[in-house]
This record gives structure tokens, sequence and C-alpha cells, in this order.
């Protein structure tokens, strides 16, 4: 109940943003009874019941996959208008980039499972384009990129402690995966420069790397394969003060 009264009074007072994302592990949606292969149909639809549920004083749906026979009355009503800002996903299909830009939303994306930073950059385009076309200021909409992250005090200890801890994770989502789509390894990731792995001087350069992407905003996958609690708060404060803060 707290956390549904929280929701309520972000959504009333104007500070909810809104994430998006079809998901990409099969087995979740084989836990729920979801239909994997109209998965990006179903959320664009979502998204579009979304927009209209906010925007309408009566709403009512009839769509193909989901149905609001209504007149329902949304309450509390956003304060942002004409809806809150929303995210969407996408990260490898162009086309996919391409429709969240002419829909408006902003965008969500993780550069560090592409092979390399011009793929990304080549995607992010795809999305700016999108924006373009639907005739959206691309200055008006912000994209955020997902790292992996771990800052230690020295290259030796940041490998060190979190590499066992980044392969069980690799580990548990290929086994989700059916062994698909595995995970690079720590050292790939740092030689390919796609992670804030390391101390905070090789974290900085990382951070000046991935600018080229031209990001507006970045998350930090910084709890992976149950590392210790301790070595997390150390790597996010050494991230805030001496990466982030000094860059």
């Amino acid at each position: 109940i707290a956390e549904d009264m929280a929701m309520l009074d972000a959504l009333s007072n104007g500070r909810i943003e809104v994430g998006v994302g079809r998901g990409m592990e099969w087995l979740n949606y084989s836990a729920f009874g979801a239909d994997r292969d109209t998965a990006h149909e179903q959320t664009e639809e979502l998204t579009a019941v979304l927009q209209a549920a906010w925007t309408s004083d009566c709403f009512s749906w009839q769509g193909r996959f989901f149905q609001c026979a209504g007149p329902l009355r949304i309450l509390p009503r956003p304060v942002q208008q004409p809806y809150p800002p929303i995210w969407m996903t996408a990260n490898v299909n162009p086309e996919h980039f391409r429709w969240i830009g002419r829909q408006g939303l902003h965008l969500m994306t993780i550069p560090w499972i592409l092979p390399n930073i011009e793929r990304s950059r080549d995607l992010i385009g795809a999305y700016r384009d999108g924006l373009r076309e639907a005739g959206h200021d691309p200055g008006s909409r912000e994209v955020l990129g997902l790292y992996p992250t771990y800052v230690a005090a020295t290259p030796e200890r940041a490998r060190e402690e979190v590499i066992p801890h980044w392969a069980l994770n690799s580990r548990i989502a290929a086994e989700a995966r059916h062994g698909q789509g595995i995970a690079a390894d720590y050292d790939a990731l740092v030689a390919g420069r796609r992670a804030f792995f390391g101390d905070p001087e090789m974290c900085r350069r990382q951070l000046d790397h991935v600018r080229q992407l031209g990001l507006d905003r970045i998350a930090l996958h910084i709890h992976v394969g149950g590392l210790p609690q301790a070595q997390v708060l150390e790597s996010m404060r050494l991230f805030m003060t001496e990466v982030a803060g000094a860059a």
C-alpha cells in the first residue's frame, strides 16, 4: 500500500517517468504464458494505450492485444502534459529505434551488448532520424545507455573482485536463454571499451569514449552475480566521486 501511495503521489505531483520494454528473456514469457513472437507489437500497442488513457477524459480501447470497454476516467490526472515522459528500450533492430523516434519517446539502450561503438552510434542515429521524420526536435528527447560497472582502487583489484561474479551473472543469463546470447567476458569488455571496469582513471577514459554516442544519461549495472554489498557501495562511491565527479 505504501508503494502504491508513493506512486500516486509522484504522478499527481509531476515527478514520474515511465519506462516500457518488451523484455529479453524467453523464460519470463513462458512463465506468464505470453507470446514472445508478438512482443514488439504488444509493446507498441501498450504504449498507445498509455498515451490514450492519459489524454482522454473517458477512456476505452479495442485493439489487437488489449481491450477495455470503458468508459473509464484515469485518476489522478498527470501533472506532466500531455503525459509523463515515456522511455522505451531498443537494442539491435534499427527499425525499432526509428519507430521509437517517430513516436517522440525517449530512448533506453544497452550499447555494451553490441560488438563496437560504431554499431551503437548507427542505431542511435536511426532513432534521431525517426524523431526528425515525425517533426520532433531531437534536442528535446533524451538517450540513456546502460553499462556494466565496477570500480576499484586498482585495475588488478577490479578484475580480481568482479570476474567471478560477472561470470556467474553471465552463466545464469545464458542458461535462461538456452545458451543463446552469451555475454562477453570481463577481458573482452575491457578490451572492446564496452564497460566501466577498472580503476577510476580507466573508467574516466571510458566515460570520454562513450560520449561519442551523444548520450544524455547513463545507467550503471553495478550489482551483478551476488557481489557483496560492501563492494557494491564502494564501487558506487568511487564512480560518483572519482569518475563522474572528476569528469
